[in-house]
């Protein structure tokens, strides 16, 4: 009972002490995150954070699972992110954690969790990157540089989960695992579940983000998914771009759309500046556009060389492609199969089912399927072998050495340079997606990496398996002077649409977009803000 008493007491007091904070934080705070600067004319208008534009109140006021907050560099996605998982804090189990990828990208964020969080009567424990609160609530600041740092999370239980910049996270691995952690630290509390993340176009894991956020999505409209079990849940986009921000846009005369436009790259102008998911700035293959590379699905012709490109693995992909040669001087990629956790010989019989009246002759495949097993077995290689030559195809071990990777990358942008009179020497067709995705979403590496490799972490079977074919194949013509002359007197991308598109998103047709003219502008604090 004494305890019990002395727990009461306690509590109160921090209740009395917060009272107080909050009583000079109504004097003191000016909030730089809002337009009008606390509402002047409002009674009580000190407060800590609200919504300054019309697509960060949708992203509050969202009531779906999952929220993806996408766009250009400058709309406030990270205060957003920051601060929607102060909503429930006043609920003793409640809990949050807000992920970057790296523990020195959180400094940023620390720094704007320092300006709020004490507050609101947060107390910060350093050591385990956790805020506490008064009701009990902890919020905790997090990273997860590996995949197999998920495993960190294991048993956990988070209401809230904040995913900064994802597009730094190479791959969906620790994202989706991260699903099984979002439920509530004990039942029966009233508190919501929810996920929420944002990022700019660009990085490691640029395409995984963009086909599960941004392609076949109508800006602020949900999509409504199906699960293994029949239940299902709504994931929506939410877009935004530096014209959402006129605090940061109007601020030092603009000086942070010139330092954006001043980047010497034009792929990070459009892709920061005008949120253009098309660009993947730092991309290893800049030169592969669709107008130029891509071509309608059509049947190979009968008096054509073709031939296949394998990549084996089995928990990773196992990847064949069906390349077509005109002349041995024009290629394109007419078929792709991918699959996992398939036994060599059956990938073989898969693939040689796919084959059917296309005389193809000829195979190379991945060098470490013929890797000899550790307990002495028949390798992958081996496997295969029989099924392909019972098939008449010739089965040729791939190119391997210490600069193998890059040199056949080098070959791929011969192979790809789009300059020439007649067109790329190779296409891909658009029955192969995943494909295409690899050569169009694949960033290269930045220092100390090789930048003229791809960034470690990335899904690249089906490029490997590109590389292995390119590798095995004589030399393509080099460009010849005058294409060259060419290519560097003119404005090579000038024709590519995607740049007219990324121009045409100008200040006033970002801010009077039809599909926001529903949303209405609400110049009110949010729920989990001071008064």
């Amino acid at each position: 009972m004494k305890a019990a008493a002395r727990s009461r007491k306690r509590t109160a007091a921090r209740v009395d002490k917060l009272s107080a904070q909050h009583a000079v934080i109504n004097e003191q705070i000016r909030n730089p995150y809002c337009l009008e600067r606390n509402h002047p004319g409002e009674p009580n208008d000190s407060h800590l954070y609200c919504a300054y534009s019309p697509e960060q109140q949708f992203f509050h006021s969202a009531p779906w699972w999952e929220v993806f907050f996408g766009g250009a560099a400058g709309p406030g996605k990270t205060i957003a992110l920051l601060c929607e998982g102060l909503r429930q804090i006043h609920i003793a189990d409640y809990r949050a954690i807000f992920f970057r990828r790296s523990y020195p990208e959180l400094e940023q964020v620390e720094e704007y969790a320092y300006d709020i969080f004490p507050q609101l009567g947060g107390r910060y424990h350093s050591g385990q990157h956790i805020w506490r609160f008064p009701s009990g609530a902890a919020y905790r600041l997090a990273y997860c540089e590996r995949d197999k740092d998920k495993l960190r999370y294991q048993g956990k239980a988070y209401a809230y989960i904040a995913w900064d910049e994802l597009t730094q996270f190479a791959t969906d691995a620790v994202y989706t695992y991260l699903f099984t952690r979002c439920r509530p630290l004990k039942q029966g509390k009233g508190i919501r579940c929810y996920i929420r993340s944002a990022s700019n176009p660009g990085g490691p894991g640029h395409g995984w983000v963009k086909e599960r956020f941004i392609e076949d999505a109508q800006p602020f409209k949900p999509r409504t998914f199906r699960t293994a079990n029949g239940r299902t849940y709504q994931r929506c986009l939410v877009p935004a771009t530096l014209d959402s921000n006129d605090i940061l846009l109007r601020a030092d005369n603009n000086a942070y759309e010139t330092a954006l436009l001043a980047h010497p790259d034009p792929e990070i102008r459009r892709a920061l500046r005008f949120a253009d998911w098309s660009i993947a700035s730092g991309v290893l293959f800049s030169e592969v556009r669709p107008t130029t590379h891509r071509q309608p699905e059509r049947a190979p012709s009968k008096s054509t060389t073709k031939e296949l490109a394998l990549d084996w693995g089995y928990n990773h992909n196992a990847v064949c492609l069906w390349v077509e040669l005109e002349h041995d001087q024009h290629a394109r990629v007419y078929r792709e199969y991918v699959v996992n956790a398939t036994p060599p010989a059956i990938f073989a019989v898969q693939v040689i089912s796919r084959c059917v009246g296309e005389n193809i002759r000829r195979a190379v495949l991945d060098p470490a399927a013929w890797a000899t097993p550790q307990d002495g077995g028949v390798s992958p290689a081996e496997q295969m072998e029989p099924i392909f030559r019972a098939a008449g195809i010739s089965l040729e071990r791939a190119t391997k050495g210490s600069e193998s990777v890059k040199h056949g990358i080098s070959l791929l942008h011969t192979w790809f340079w789009p300059f020439r009179v007649e067109g790329s020497l190779l296409t891909i067709m658009e029955n192969c997606p995943k494909l295409w995705k690899e050569v169009t979403g694949i960033v290269r590496g930045e220092p100390p990496e090789d930048i003229e490799l791809p960034a470690k972490g990335q899904t690249d079977d089906c490029l490997a398996a590109l590389r292995y074919w390119a590798q095995s194949r004589p030399e393509p013509p080099r460009p010849k002077a005058s294409e060259i002359m060419a290519a560097m007197l003119g404005d090579v991308y000038a024709r590519d649409p995607r740049t007219a598109i990324a121009a045409q998103l100008d200040r006033a047709k970002q801010k009077r977009l039809p599909m926001m003219q529903d949303i209405q502008v609400r110049k009110r604090r949010e729920p989990w803000e001071v008064v």
